[in-house]
């Protein structure tokens, strides 16, 4: 059993209030407590709903035993009309610019009855009508009379709304002659949680028994369809109780049942009456206290700067916000256990996600606060489904954020329609930069295409180079093996003739050659900025394009011997034993080739890279290059 004392509950309030007004922060929120205390302070406001013709007129007429509405077959009610206790019959006119007036009681139809087009104008202007009658059953609950739903005017749409935003709880009619529609199921449905209503099917004697109808079935089918969107299902005649009432006819009045809403008044409505005050406060108090703990909260961030600035001015404000802090735990604390049983009351849930969210008599704790926000929200509290939408804005997951903020429009929230252009708004701006990175992640895409396409292109030519080379190479080789065996034959032939000339004659050949080759490659050089020229030696470059050509001379299997070592204007040398060669050009090393051969054995691979980029790859084994 939960325990609480609404007048604790008051008392807190008063003194939260006595606090908040010192600050002087939040004045206009402050101002609304005397409102939230008023409403807990007063009797139980019931709201009577329904379509027209159902019997809402006639079912008020028998709860005061009086004809106080009019009753007809086409909509009767025009305005909202509040009956209440009062020693003395009264009634009083609130107009929708604020202003009210006093009629005599007999000036009620004129006031409050659907008429002609001049009544109708008047109507239009009035926000309510207030009876006051000294009837003992009103001195616990005020009954409020709305026009039917199917039948309400713009004009008092709004002012139907905030009476049912007031209402303590709700008695919902409708008619057994077209019992739960399907537009009476979506106006049930469309309550806030808290306002689970007591269905009173009416015109139950035009059932016939006789013809087949039972009438516990027509309820309990009734009940089926409505499941657990209601408190009660009970069925009356409400005629039969205003005649039994005013005739004094006992067996009618029996014959009505109307005694079955007495006992829903009895055991149900008026022993849970403090229960519907503080479901009814929790409901109010929800946006209000939310709204002013982001307030709190944004004060605390701007004084934030202070604690470096100006730190006694940080300090004092820190006095002040603290202040304001404590006396709202002053009203969230008797309210804390009593949220915390009632785990199947959404506007408890929603409570309990604002002091976990904020850490107010709570231990502050996002995951628990979207929990409980998320309950209240499943349970169709339109505030935890609007709060979820800003949480999810705010962690730009706008997919959930327009889901519960479109569950908040459905349920007519107020501000739901401002979050909704905002989720707009970044939903559009997230279309925006993946339309823009969309372009860049395209244009990157078309340069590596091109890219790619080039270095397949520059591979297609430098095989062909390849096969070119390897060609020439081949015909080179071929070439020399051919001088060979033909100097072979020649010296066989020569044997006779003197070796000295011979000898001297080969080394001037030779030595002729290798000069010819060095000025036509120097020549090369200065046209080709790929081109070496040959260096005199036992290893050199056999033209302009770059192509090694490794040929020591016999026996020269440890070392390599260098004459002249001189490439157009600079020098062309082995750096170390690794095979590693300078380039130089104008005094300035221009160029580091990388070789992995084996100068002991004459094998291995050398890599020549040139300055423009290009890399030629010869392959030798014991002292001939391979193709």
């Amino acid at each position: 059993m939960i325990q609480f004392s609404v007048n604790n509950i008051i008392e807190n309030i008063r003194q939260a209030k006595k606090e908040l007004v010192i600050t002087k922060l939040f004045q206009e929120d402050t101002d609304k407590l005397d409102l939230y205390i008023e409403h807990m302070r007063k009797p139980l406001f019931i709201m009577v709903m329904g379509e027209f013709s159902t019997g809402k007129s006639t079912f008020i007429n028998a709860l005061v035993g009086k004809q106080i509405a009019v009753v007809g077959a086409l909509p009767t009610t025009a305005v909202i009309t509040k009956l209440c206790y009062g020693d003395a019959e009264k009634v009083t006119v609130f107009n929708r610019d604020g202003s009210c007036r006093e009629y005599e009681p007999d000036e009620w139809e004129r006031l409050t009855a659907e008429s002609n087009d001049e009544a109708n104008t008047f109507h239009e202007e009035i926000d309510y009508v207030e009876r006051a009658l000294p009837i003992p059953v009103l001195k616990d609950m005020t009954v409020i009379d709305s026009p039917g739903l199917n039948a309400l005017k713009e004009a008092h749409t709004e002012a139907t709304k905030r009476f049912v935003e007031q209402a303590d709880t709700v008695l919902w009619m409708i008619s057994s002659e077209k019992a739960a529609t399907d537009t009476e199921y979506q106006g049930i449905e469309k309550l806030t949680p808290r306002l689970k209503p007591i269905v009173i099917v009416n015109k139950m004697d035009l059932l016939d028994e006789e013809e087949g109808d039972d009438p516990e079935s027509f309820l309990q089918n009734i009940c089926v369809k409505l499941k657990d969107k209601v408190q009660a299902v009970i069925g009356i005649s409400a005629e039969y109780a205003f005649q039994g009432k005013i005739e004094g006819n006992e067996a009618l009045l029996a014959e009505s049942n109307f005694s079955a809403f007495d006992d829903i008044v009895r055991d149900v409505i008026l022993p849970n009456r403090d229960a519907y005050k503080v479901n009814s406060l929790i409901d109010e108090l929800n946006e209000w206290l939310y709204d002013i703990l982001l307030k709190l909260k944004a004060a605390e961030e701007k004084n934030k700067p202070n604690e470096e600035k100006d730190y006694k001015k940080y300090v004092e404000n820190r006095s002040v916000l603290s202040r304001v802090e404590d006396a709202l735990a002053l009203i969230a604390q008797p309210l804390k256990d009593y949220c915390q049983e009632s785990t199947n009351n959404a506007s408890a849930l929603a409570l309990l996600g604002i002091l976990h969210e904020f850490g107010l008599v709570l231990v502050q704790h996002e995951s628990q606060a979207m929990y409980a926000y998320e309950k209240a929200a499943v349970k169709n509290n339109s505030f935890a489904q609007y709060v979820l939408a800003k949480k999810y804005v705010e962690k730009k997951i706008y997919d959930k954020a327009e889901f519960w903020l479109n569950k908040a429009i459905e349920a007519e929230y107020p501000l739901a329609g401002y979050l909704l252009h905002e989720i707009e708004q970044k939903k559009n701006e997230i279309i925006e930069k993946k339309k823009i990175v969309e372009k860049k992640q395209d244009v990157i895409k078309q340069k590596s295409l091109k890219k790619s396409n080039e270095t397949d292109k520059s591979e297609t030519t430098t095989k062909k180079y390849n096969m070119s080379a390897v060609v020439g190479i081949f015909l080179v080789l071929i070439i020399g093996i051919f001088i060979i065996l033909t100097s072979g034959n020649n010296k066989t032939k020569n044997d006779s003739q003197s070796p000295t000339v011979q000898s001297i004659s080969a080394t001037s050949d030779a030595n002729s050659d290798r000069k010819n080759k060095l000025e036509a490659n120097s020549q090369g050089s200065k046209d080709d900025s790929e081109s070496t020229v040959v260096p005199i030696g036992v290893h050199w470059l056999s033209d302009a394009n770059g192509v090694f050509l490794w040929n020591p001379e016999p026996g020269n299997n440890e070392s390599i011997t260098w004459s002249g070592g001189y490439v157009t204007d600079g020098k062309y040398k082995f750096a170390d034993g690794r095979g590693t060669v300078t380039w130089y050009s104008g005094g300035k090393i221009i160029q580091v080739d990388e070789g992995s051969f084996s100068h002991g054995r004459h094998h291995g691979k050398f890599i020549h890279k040139f300055p423009s980029g290009k890399v030629i790859y010869s392959n030798w084994d014991h002292g001939r290059e391979l193709r």
